[in-house]
């Protein structure tokens, strides 16, 4: 084999899809590879040296840690607590960080700092100390910090506290820690860019277990358990597997190919170890789980025992860093496997640079990753549409390779793995979340250029690793629009009812609202407006990972359609077929139900599955509005989601042969001013004619008066005005389209 530090020629990279990038050997691993022979041959020298000195210090060593104990038994002064990190390791460190205040700060209102910390002792509180001193223009004067007694929660003890009489407000004497930043070579320099990029400092700030007990498999080509960034202690798991000859152990999952390897160093690679480069959840397990070749192909069963193999040896997060345009329903049982036991799946979109979606990024409730440059542009390689999730940087980035080194690596394969180890760094800080719930919070703060919500190359936007870990001590959020027939409502009114009680909150001339920094648990929302009766409350349940970010409100109002937010199941509707449509939770937009026609988990067999009702349109300024979600894995031209309303003037449709965003709803309005006045059938049907998973989700039809004069949408490629039918010969063939078999 080639030594470290010789030349290397240009190396093939291979993604999703089988596209090859050549990948050159950095000059900066080439120099590791010098630098690591030299502290070989330094270190086998010096052996017989250095266990003498160890010999003579022996006993100053057994002297020192008498002392040491004897120190610890030495009472602190009352009312004080030893510094925070004082003679702990780092892993000691990162769990005092997590542990909870034991300390509450009382800021008293002016003159009233005597009697508030008289009434504290009084209460028992363990000390009182002013931090501010006895001068009234002092910068802290007033505030007081109260030893809580053991056991007591430093949260709630504060909000009891701010309800004394004489307290200005009280909050956690929360503990923070020093800034780390890695030492290791690569990263000092700014070989690393791409950790920059997704505010990695930030994040660890954050994390102060990085990843540390949350197993990251990646289904790939293996791993090389000797590279220097792997030979910490849990770094792979015993449980990783050779899933193409079914033997287990990590010699059975050695990397062959170089891709499995790379995806590794970027996910966890050793920090602080003085080598090399740093992952960004340095402390995370990986579980090697080879389901390629040394070519980087593998077939749908081989993959899909893999994904089961890696859910069963406990991997919270799953790395699917390959695909192909196919859809296989053996390797979307698979992924269902995962995410139904929480599992969360991360998947490279493609490096087409198409918009064709690709398996398994293009399965529902797999978090499709595309790549950026260094300048945060979309890389031209990089697949993008419907399916894209997250971008993250994926051109030229810092990993390690296989044999030993270092190199740089170009693909979305290597956007995906960034992804993975920002989950694995959530999930380590809080272990309880579902998938779903990191799912969102990655996406719901996702770094955004624009106003956009979604975009189709960038997708939520860029990976900010940092922003979730923040959410999770900032509290959740509940954000979103008031909207009426005719769209947003400036300055409307919205009413919160939660675990603290009851506010009110203003939307803005948007009609957007926000509340930032509520509990976790059950929230009741309600949108009020003086010139409408206020509907049914929304209730949602936030976690602590986020919250909501698209809410919609709508206010109260005369609705022609019966049973329009299926609170009631399908009362008021006809199914074209048994089983058609069913009341879902999984579909509800602003209640607890919504109708879903169709499966994601089962092909929706060639023609219509329709859901119909009868509607009288109103005479003034009538309008249909609904929220919509339609995911089909072979949309246009073949699959689509039309809206029909048909009467004496003939027909409206709504057509739309594009799946939505991922877990993004769409709200659409259409003016029904031919319709005034007319009983008219309204349909809502999927037509399809691949027989592949297709599924619309419906919520929120409105058929109501405007209340102004607006500007409608022109009919476009979306919505179409049809000539009316002759009145003898009026049938669904002569104003629906029909979509021929390819």
């Amino acid at each position: 084999p080639r030594p470290p530090c010789s030349p290397s020629p240009a190396r093939l990279e291979r993604g999703p899809g089988g596209e090859a990038y050549p990948v050159r050997r950095s000059r900066f691993s080439r120099i590791a590879g010098v630098a690591q022979r030299h502290r070989h041959l330094s270190a086998s020298r010096g052996t017989f040296a250095y266990t003498v000195r160890m010999h003579r210090m022996s006993s100053l060593l057994l002297a020192l840690a008498v002392l040491a104990a004897l120190l610890a038994l030495v009472p602190l002064p009352a009312g004080r607590s030893a510094p925070p990190d004082a003679g702990l390791p780092d892993v000691a460190r990162a769990g005092a960080a997590l542990a909870p205040p034991q300390e509450v700060l009382v800021t008293a209102r002016p003159g009233a700092a005597g009697a508030v910390r008289a009434r504290l002792l009084a209460r028992g509180a363990a000390f009182v100390e002013p931090l501010g001193g006895a001068a009234a223009n002092a910068p802290l004067a007033g505030v007081l910090r109260v030893g809580l007694r053991p056991g007591e929660d430093a949260e709630a003890a504060a909000r009891a506290l701010a309800a004394l009489p004489g307290v200005a407000r009280a909050e956690p004497n929360r503990r923070r820690s020093a800034a780390w930043r890695p030492g290791d070579p690569a990263y000092r320099d700014g070989s690393q860019w791409a950790l920059a990029s997704v505010a990695a400092e930030e994040a660890w700030d954050l994390a102060p277990r990085r990843g540390e007990g949350v197993a990251v498999a990646l289904v790939d080509t293996g791993i090389d358990g000797g590279h220097e960034e792997f030979a910490r202690p849990g770094a792979l798991s015993p449980l990783s597997k050779n899933a193409l000859t079914g033997a287990l152990g990590l010699a059975a999952a050695r990397d062959d190919g170089g891709h499995g390897t790379a995806l590794a160093g970027i996910v966890a690679a050793a920090a602080d170890n003085g080598r090399g480069i740093a992952g960004l959840a340095p402390r995370a397990t990986m579980l090697a789980v080879k389901a390629l070749d040394a070519h980087g192909w593998g077939d749908d069963a081989t993959i899909a025992g893999a994904v089961v193999h890696a859910v069963r040896s406990g991997a919270r997060v799953i790395v699917l860093a390959l695909g192909g345009p196919a859809y296989s329903r053996v390797l979307h049982q698979a992924i269902a496997f995962a995410l139904d036991r929480d599992a969360v799946v991360v998947a490279a979109s493609g490096n087409q640079g198409a918009a064709t979606p690709l398996f398994p990024a293009a399965f529902d409730g797999v978090l499709a990753v595309g790549a950026v440059d260094r300048h945060e542009r979309r890389a031209a390689f990089s697949s993008f549409g419907a399916h894209l999730g997250l971008v993250a940087p994926g051109a030229g980035v810092m990993t390690t390779a296989a044999g030993g080194g270092y190199r740089e690596a170009t693909g979305t394969s290597f956007a995906a793995a960034h992804v993975a180890a920002a989950a694995a760094l959530l999930l380590a800080e809080r272990p309880n979340l579902s998938a779903g719930a990191v799912v969102d919070a990655l996406t719901a703060q996702a770094g955004r250029r624009g106003l956009g919500a979604w975009d189709r190359e960038r997708g939520f936007g860029l990976l900010h690793a940092a922003r979730p870990l923040g959410s999770l001590a900032d509290g959740s959020y509940l954000r979103g629009t008031v909207r009426d027939a005719d769209g947003p409502v400036p300055g409307g009114s919205v009413r919160v009812v939660g675990p603290q009680g009851e506010s009110v909150v203003r939307a803005d001339d948007a009609g957007a609202f926000a509340l930032d920094g509520l509990p976790p648990g059950l929230y009741s929302v309600t949108a009020e407006a003086p010139d409408a009766p206020s509907p049914e409350p929304v209730r949602r349940v936030v976690s602590p990972a986020g919250g909501y970010s698209g809410l919609a409100l709508g206010l109260g109002g005369d609705n022609a359609v019966a049973n329009g937010h299926f609170e009631d199941g399908l009362a008021s509707w006809t199914a074209s077929a048994p089983r058609a449509a069913e009341p879902s939770p999984a579909a509800a937009f602003d209640g607890s139900l919504g109708a879903r026609l169709g499966t994601p988990l089962e092909p929706l067999p060639a023609g219509r599955a329709a859901l119909a009702t009868q509607v009288l349109v109103p005479q003034q300024r009538p309008r249909l509005s609904f929220a919509y979600r339609f995911r089909s894995y072979q949309p246009a031209p073949y699959n689509a989601f039309e809206v029909a309303v048909s009467g004496r003037v003939g027909a409206r449709l709504f057509r739309s042969a594009s799946s939505t965003p991922p877990g993004a709803w769409q709200v659409a309005t259409l003016d029904l001013a031919p319709f005034a006045g007319e009983r008219v059938s309204l349909e809502f049907a999927l037509v399809t004619t691949l027989e592949v998973p297709t599924w619309l989700d419906l919520d929120a039809v409105t058929v109501t008066s405007g209340k102004r004069d607006v500007a409608m949408p022109a009919p476009g490629s979306l919505v179409a005005d049809l000539a009316p039918p002759p009145v003898a010969a009026r049938s669904r063939t002569t104003y629906l389209p029909v979509v021929a078999r390819p």
